[in-house]
């Protein structure tokens, strides 16, 4: 697995997970921390918690009904991608206090 790999060498994998730190440990049978320090493309860190991960892992775990590891493994990568793109869309421009922001369905 491209996260394990990472973690256990610490050497890049070319995938998101490179820009992932776990503050928590991964939901068992995913490879998606509990919470997690993401850095952004435009150079913000940002923290997610728990309860943003968990729909991430209940979306995962969906695919795995009918689809390989790998593919779940993909699924996880690219659910990953997606949201970071969105945080990094969405932070630009700062963060206004008290409103909701959507981009990308996140």
């Amino acid at each position: 697995m491209a996260a394990n790999a990472a973690k256990n060498s610490q050497l890049p994998t070319g995938t998101v997970f490179d820009s992932i730190k776990g503050t928590q440990p991964v939901y068992s049978g995913s490879v998606i921390p509990k919470s997690f320090e993401m850095t952004l493309p435009n150079g913000q860190k940002v923290w997610v918690h728990g309860n943003a991960t968990e729909h991430m892992v209940e979306y995962v775990a969906s695919k795995a009904v009918t689809h390989t590891p790998e593919a779940v493994r993909l699924a996880s990568q690219e659910e990953l991608r997606s949201f970071q793109s969105a945080v990094n869309t969405a932070t630009k421009n700062n963060i206004p206090y008290g409103q909701r922001i959507t981009v990308d369905g996140w």
